[in-house]
């Protein structure tokens, strides 16, 4: 039966157990929280000398795992099995854990930490996720860029704080899609701050350290100004702080802020309303900010600038997550400066062209 993590908190703090629980993906975050819960609940302290049993997958031989399963609890309700680092399980040991997974101990949880997608042509899912009605299975999957600041947003509501949507862009943008690294940012904050506390830039930089001034925010208003000046102090401060430098996620935030400016450029006499409208902005300085940015391009201009941002965007990709942040910021810098400057841009559409080729 395949769930998502509210399911199974839901569950076991209600003492509701499966005999085994296949917590599967790409996204780690995601399965050590549903570790994290199921321990939490699955036995006491005191149950726990006789009746908990942890394994690493590269360290399981034979049928060793199916005999500790198949052991009765000792002065409890159940008995409780975890297996870290599942899909290193050898390939041995997964022929017999099979069979377990058809006919499982009923008075035991078995916890498979499998943190890599399945490969559903192998007999592990053909002949066992597939064919088992016993299983309780989370499928953990990364959260795509562009749903980053609405999870975000979300995940800190969870956790009983309150974001403004500038304090989500600039966690988004220097945290980047590592779930685990925002869990521990707000673990931090839980120690300082009350429930329910409005976090805001200037907590953020307090107690995370995250710049209110230079980051992908301003980046963004810089070049929508054309401001050279101000645009070479932020990627100047990229420079020296690679941590902030997610290249991927910078170049997106980029992509939407021109995009509202381009469908902006194509009404004759864009207002407020306007900016409300397409790009669901609320704050009245910001809407004239935007308004104000408008008028520095023209409308063949930011057509280029989309279609530079498309040749640029695999080019990130390629680089991967703050995998090369020297390569990263030579980009970067490239990009901004072709934007800026008038006439580089007006020959960006070969450029670009002659790049992707």
């Amino acid at each position: 039966m395949a769930v998502n993590l509210t399911t199974i908190r839901n569950d076991v703090q209600n003492g509701k157990f499966a005999p085994i629980y296949l917590l599967y993906g790409d996204e780690p975050f995601f399965i050590d929280q549903a570790v994290s819960v199921i321990d939490e609940h699955v036995l006491t302290e005191a149950e726990r000398g006789f009746n908990q049993a942890v394994f690493y997958g590269a360290d399981i031989e034979g049928q060793k795992l199916n005999e500790v399963c198949a052991r009765l609890p000792m002065m409890a309700t159940r008995s409780y099995v975890l297996v870290k680092e599942a899909q290193d399980i050898p390939a041995e040991s997964i022929a017999h854990l099979l069979d377990y997974m058809l006919k499982p101990n009923p008075q035991t949880v078995l916890v498979l930490a499998w943190k890599r997608k399945i490969d559903k042509r192998r007999e592990f899912y053909t002949k066992g996720v597939k064919k088992s009605e016993h299983l309780c299975i989370l499928e953990s999957k990364a959260i795509k860029d562009y749903k980053l600041e609405e999870w975000l947003a979300n995940y800190a509501q969870s956790v009983g704080f309150r974001l403004d949507n500038k304090s989500v862009s600039l966690l988004a943008e220097f945290l980047g899609n590592d779930l685990s690294t925002i869990h521990q940012a707000f673990e931090k904050l839980k120690l300082v701050l009350p429930e329910n506390a409005h976090i805001d830039a200037d907590i953020i930089e307090q107690y995370i350290g995250i710049s209110k001034e230079y980051n992908n925010f301003e980046l963004k208003d810089a070049l929508g100004n054309r401001d050279t000046e101000r645009v070479m102090r932020i990627l100047s401060y990229y420079r020296g702080n690679h941590k902030a430098l997610y290249l991927p996620l910078i170049l997106a935030t980029i992509y939407n802020h021109m995009v509202v400016l381009y469908q902006l450029k194509m009404i004759s006499s864009p207002t407020v309303h306007d900016v409300k409208a397409i790009a669901n902005i609320h704050a009245f300085p910001v809407q004239q900010s935007i308004l104000r940015q408008v008028s520095s391009y023209s409308l063949p201009e930011l057509s280029r600038v989309l279609m530079l941002l498309s040749s640029y965007e695999p080019k990130a990709k390629g680089i991967g997550v703050r995998n090369s942040p020297t390569k990263s910021i030579e980009l970067l810098t490239e990009f901004c400066m072709i934007v800026v400057n008038p006439s580089l841009l007006a020959a960006s559409k070969n450029l670009s062209v002659a790049r992707t080729a």
